[in-house]
């Protein structure tokens, strides 16, 4: 197991290494787990460092998912200007769209027979199923990790919850686009500041693990620092921060500037240090490496030292929709990337056969773009294939969030 927490940042590892690191995560039955000369390490810090080995490995394909992010419903009670899924406002708690009560609870057990990892519920907005916590049930009952992506503006049954959910393996992660009403509010297009801090503020005073989790856009740049030290004054331990991606209605909100969002990664990162009691499980800095302000700090030739990046859609991460059809990641759910329908194809006949995932499983050819140009290839691939395909419906093309310029000829 210390072998691999050593430093694997070039290291291709292998499936044997992927399925013991599964089992040692499974193990664990304490929140912390102290290693000799890495200190404290929780679970969750596990899960990401999994991701990580994933990331730099040279493995084409998982024979399973390890990762999948299930949409359970499509509708919400919000209507966020930056959803990916494009989910449908809906006050009701009622819909025919759904899936089965039935169909739900036979995928949980096939999700488990594939040995998949962590169950990521999301929506829409989750706990507009009436079957919430049947679901949450079987999926603990079979043994998978759970998070739980949440808007949480509805009334949550907080007991259930706790009884339901290992404060070693699962989370809920409940989004907060602003420290107060007007700057929240307006990103999520309803009223539900008040009821989310309240919700919040019940979760906490149990053993249920809670993250927050801010969506930056254009709109609300300004707000990141005060969103960070509102959570401080909640309680809220883990934070983490992710950059609107231009798919769904996330198309139209304009991209936060990258040098803005380098000198917040920068300083956030000086936060974490000073006060290491609200952990910032991933920063912002989730951009090419070939952006202007990045280039003045990273030259070409020492990108070895940084992290080579691999987007993990379709080969160790998937995303079933409220339908059952099977995408790759929640950023390309779109016709050309659907593998087909879970409930009636089977998910390992269909992660094993994707004819749509043919393409995206063999590499993106970036040869005929500016990336063939940039010094930073190797290092950065491209970047994102759904911010790609969101602004070029083609996913051999570079991240549309990458501002690099090839020098002309003279």
């Amino acid at each position: 197991m210390l072998s691999l927490l050593d430093d694997r940042s070039t290291t291709p590892f292998t499936e044997e290494e992927h399925e013991l690191f599964i089992r040692t995560i499974k193990t664990l039955k304490t929140s912390r787990l102290r290693l000799p000369g890495k200190g404290e390490i929780d679970s969750g810090d596990l899960v990401d460092f999994f991701n990580h080995l994933a990331l730099v490995s040279d493995i084409e394909c998982l024979e399973s998912p390890t990762w999948i992010n299930w949409d359970i419903t499509s509708r919400c009670n919000c209507s966020c200007i930056h959803c990916a899924s494009d989910a449908v406002l809906d006050a009701s708690n009622t819909g025919s769209d759904d899936v089965s009560t039935r169909q739900a609870l036979e995928f949980i057990d096939e999700m488990a027979s594939a040995k998949v990892l962590t169950v990521v519920l999301s929506g829409g907005e989750p706990f507009m199923r009436n079957d919430i916590y049947d679901i949450i049930a079987k999926i603990k009952q079979r043994g998978l990790f759970l998070t739980i992506l949440t808007n949480a503006s509805l009334p949550l049954d907080i007991e259930r919850l706790e009884r339901l959910l290992d404060p070693n393996t699962d989370l809920i992660q409940i989004s907060l686009d602003g420290d107060d009403a007007g700057s929240h509010n307006a990103q999520r297009k309803a009223d539900v500041f008040s009821a989310v801090v309240s919700n919040i503020n019940r979760l906490l005073e149990t053993s249920v693990p809670v993250k927050a989790n801010m969506v930056i856009t254009h709109y609300n740049i300004d707000k990141v620092y005060d969103v960070y030290y509102f959570v401080r004054r909640l309680g809220v331990e883990v934070i983490s921060f992710t950059v609107n991606c231009p798919v769904g209605r996330g198309e139209d909100v304009p991209l936060p500037d990258s040098g803005r969002l380098l000198r917040i990664s920068m300083n956030l990162q000086l936060l974490s240090e000073r006060y290491p009691g609200t952990r910032i499980r991933n920063n912002v800095l989730l951009v090419p490496y070939a952006q202007p302000e990045i280039r003045e700090l990273i030259e070409p030739d020492t990108t070895n030292h940084f992290p080579r990046m691999r987007c993990l859609a379709g080969t160790a991460k998937a995303v079933v929709d409220s339908r059952g059809d099977l995408y790759p990641c929640p950023f390309l759910l779109y016709p050309a990337f659907n593998a087909g329908n879970v409930f009636r194809q089977g998910l390992h006949g269909l992660w094993n056969h994707p004819g749509t995932w043919t393409e995206l499983r063999s590499g993106r050819k970036l040869d005929s773009t500016k990336c063939s140009e940039c010094g930073y290839l190797n290092r950065c691939r491209g970047e994102c294939p759904g911010a790609a395909y969101g602004s070029f419906k083609t996913i051999h093309a570079p991240d549309s969030r990458c501002s690099f310029t090839p020098p002309k000829e003279i």
